[in-house]
Parts: structure tokens; C-alpha cells; sequence
């Protein structure tokens, strides 16, 4: 028997639930081969807890990549430093060193390199302050704390580090003395000394007073004392265990609260590990999502002297917007965003 045609109740081509099943299943199988791929390809610090488990070493915090900052400073620093006593001689009565050599108008600073002192409430002054509450429960009985700053690599930050953490420290109201000490590639001094004819190259081997050569940043009252190259110095590692150098540092700690020095990288050169017995404490910076774990791990642990004088680790450009990411609930850094209240920008 012959029936009409009847109209169907569902199409039968194509078969959309069983194609739409196979496309999720397709499409999670693909996208759990991309989180594999990028996971293994994410070589490089993102977290702290990363630091802590590969380096085991202290994480003092994050440095957000710096925006730049409004042209004036969001506080009075002549205001600040009458809050914190910066004309009060410390507790040694140590007098205040006026360098001869010259001084920085704040203004002509790259913005990079006068962050903190212009944003003293942003979360980048906030870690350099979290480094010097380290350094002080870490060498609490240091009337004078030397503290190097060094990187695995070129380019990861420290010199700008170098120069912030050391304004920070001045304009809270410590005397404070800032060392060019990377004399390969002096990239502090070209950056905030540019015209200076001379300094700790000609203290140390002519014998040339220290304070003689030094330049003042005059915001922060922080002394700087720059390295010039006439030439190509050879033996840098022999230079920064020199008794010369040893009494350069000698007569500073007599002056200062706090001696912070622009280390070379380790990668390169071994003038960290030549320095080390010198300093009380070695600041290491990595910059985030870039430097190799690996890198990081090989060289400190090939190195144990600078290893022992670690105060910690700070992750450097970091971009605070993507840290989510890397991130699960429980870390304080997954709730970095909820502290943004606590932080300012700008005046």
C-alpha cells in the first residue's frame, strides 16, 4: 500500500546534535593541546610561588611595568621629608655628605628612573619599600647595610631598580649612597649622570676623595657616585676587590645608612661573585614572563656565594592586567586587582 508523503517532524540531514557533540569534543581535545603547548613552552617566572618552589629563595614582590607619571609628584617631597626627619642627623650623628661634583635636576631624569619618588604610593614604590623592611629584619644589626643589585642577564631592569630602590631610600630620610659598580656597561651612569667627567674608577686608582666625584639627584638628596670610561677597564672583577675599593667602601659606610651598588649581570661576567664577600646582601631581579627558569635557577645555583647573600627576589615589568592568568585562587598576587584602591597614580 502506496502512503502519502508525510512533512517530518526534524531534519534529517544534517544531524545537528550528533555534528554539534563532535565539534565539542574536537574543540576540547584542541584546546586542551594548546594549554599543553603553552604550558610547556611557559618557561619563564610568573608567579611567586614559582620562585619560591625552583629558587627557594624569598619573593619580596612584583614591579608592574611603569606608565608614565604625571608631571608633578603626587606629595611635596620638601613635605615628606619633614615628615620622615630628613634634616635630623641619625642616631650616630653622622653629618650630612654634600657632593662637590655637581647635582640632577629631578626633572631632567628619564621618568623610569625617578618612578618612585613621583608616585611614592603606587604599588612600584610598594615593593621597593617591602625590599628595605627585608634588608632591615634581615641585617638588623647593620649601622650601614651595602646591598647589591644584579640580574641574570642584560636588560631585566636592575639599573633602574638600583636608582629607585636607592631615591626611595634617601627621600624616606636615610643617607643613602648609590655605587655605579657595572663597569662593563655603566648604563646607570649614562642614564642619570651623563656629564659627569669622573668617579669611582678614579677614586679607586688614583686615590681621588670620594665625595669630590659625587652628584647629588636633588629631589631625594641621594648621592650618586658614577663610573666614567676613558678606556676599556680589563680586569673588572680585580678592580671591585681592590684595596682600593675596599677603602672607597670603608669610608662610606663611616657616612651612610645605606650603600646600594649597580651590580653587572651574573650571567656574563664573574664581577658579582668577586664582590660578594663585600656586600651584606645581594637584591636579585628577574624580569617577568622573560628570563628563563632554567637560566635562573643554573646560575644562582653555580654561584653559591651570591646564592647565601640573596635577600630575595623581585619579578620586574610585570603586567599586572595578565597576571590572572598565571594565577589560581589562594596566591595574594590572584588578588592583585582588588588592591588597587590601596595604591595611587598620578596626582
Amino acid at each position: 500500500m502506496i502512503l502519502n508523503a508525510q512533512m517530518p517532524f526534524s531534519p534529517t540531514h544534517p544531524q545537528r546534535t550528533r555534528v554539534l557533540l563532535l565539534m565539542m569534543v574536537l574543540g576540547g581535545g584542541l584546546g586542551v593541546c594548546v594549554a599543553a603547548l603553552r604550558e610547556f613552552r611557559e618557561r619563564a617566572f610568573r608567579t611567586g610561588e614559582q620562585i619560591r618552589a625552583e629558587l627557594g629563595l624569598e619573593f619580596l614582590g612584583m614591579l608592574p611595568a611603569m606608565k608614565a607619571p604625571a608631571s608633578k609628584p603626587l606629595f611635596d617631597l620638601p613635605s615628606m621629608r619633614s615628615i620622615f626627619g630628613r634634616k635630623r642627623r641619625g642616631k650616630l650623628g653622622r653629618r650630612k655628605v654634600v657632593p662637590e661634583a655637581g647635582s640632577i635636576e629631578h626633572e631632567k631624569l628619564a621618568p623610569v628612573m625617578r618612578y618612585a619618588v613621583d608616585e611614592p604610593l603606587s604599588a612600584f614604590a610598594e615593593t621597593l619599600r617591602a625590599v628595605k623592611i627585608a634588608a632591615d629584619l634581615t641585617l638588623p644589626d647593620r649601622s650601614t647595610r651595602v646591598i647589591g643589585v644584579t640580574s641574570v642577564l642584560p636588560g631585566e631592569g636592575k639599573s633602574t631598580i638600583a636608582m629607585n630602590f636607592a631615591s626611595l631610600l634617601s627621600n624616606l630620610g636615610n643617607r643613602t649612597l648609590l655605587i655605579d659598580g657595572d663597569l662593563r656597561n655603566p648604563g646607570l651612569t649614562r642614564a642619570v649622570a651623563p656629564e659627569a667627567k669622573a668617579g669611582i674608577i678614579e677614586a679607586v686608582l688614583e686615590g681621588k676623595p670620594f665625595k669630590s666625584l659625587l652628584v647629588m639627584e636633588e629631589a631625594s638628596s641621594l648621592s650618586i657616585l658614577p663610573a666614567v670610561l676613558h678606556g676599556r677597564v680589563p680586569h673588572t672583577s680585580d678592580f671591585l676587590v681592590s684595596a682600593g675599593m675596599k677603602a672607597v667602601l670603608k669610608q662610606a659606610i663611616d657616612e651612610y645608612t645605606f650603600i646600594v651598588i649597580d651590580l653587572p649581570p651574573l650571567g656574563p661576567v664573574v664581577d658579582v661573585r668577586a664582590v660578594a664577600p663585600q656586600l651584606d646582601a645581594i637584591l636579585f631581579v628577574v624580569e617577568w614572563g622573560e628570563t628563563a627558569r632554567t637560566l635562573v635557577r643554573d646560575t644562582l645555583g653555580s654561584h653559591h656565594i651570591v646564592r647565601d647573600k640573596c635577600l630575595g627576589v623581585v619579578l620586574n615589568k610585570v603586567t599586572m592586567s595578565r597576571l590572572k592568568l598565571y594565577e589560581h585562587y589562594g596566591p595574594e598576587d590572584y588578588y592583585t586587582g582588588r588592591y588597587a584602591k590601596y595604591y595611587h597614580h598620578g596626582a
